[in-house]
């Protein structure tokens, strides 16, 4: 997956700092870029895997970019000037759910059709 590679590089920078003087401005891009991968998960999921149910798709595409944000905390954690935050998860955590909320919500009129 293309975005889960960029999420990756931008963790490996040396002291990458996002250059906007607003408060939290990190947390924010994590909860995007963490909800996108969400969204590209679960669009491709129900694409590859149309099988699966709306429940399962939108269990995978929380879970896998939240297990993703820990283990790209942990890889920070070698990178100078990067450390792991806690905080950092739960805004990835956050962005992932908020997308897959929507998804729920957005879905939750439709007849899915066995087929």
């Amino acid at each position: 997956m293309a975005h889960a590679g960029l999420i990756f590089y931008l963790s490996s920078i040396p002291n990458l700092r996002l250059g906007i003087d607003v408060r939290d401005a990190d947390k924010m891009a994590h909860g995007l870029f963490y909800g996108l991968l969400a969204l590209f998960l679960a669009w491709g999921l129900a694409r590859v895997l149309p099988q699966w149910s709306r429940v399962r798709v939108l269990a995978v595409a929380l879970l896998v970019p939240l297990a993703y944000g820990i283990l790209d905390e942990f890889h920070q954690h070698f990178v100078p000037g990067r450390s792991m935050d806690p905080f950092d998860v739960l805004a990835d955590g956050s962005g992932a759910l908020l997308v897959v909320a929507f998804l729920w919500w957005r879905g939750r009129d439709r007849v899915r059709v066995p087929g």
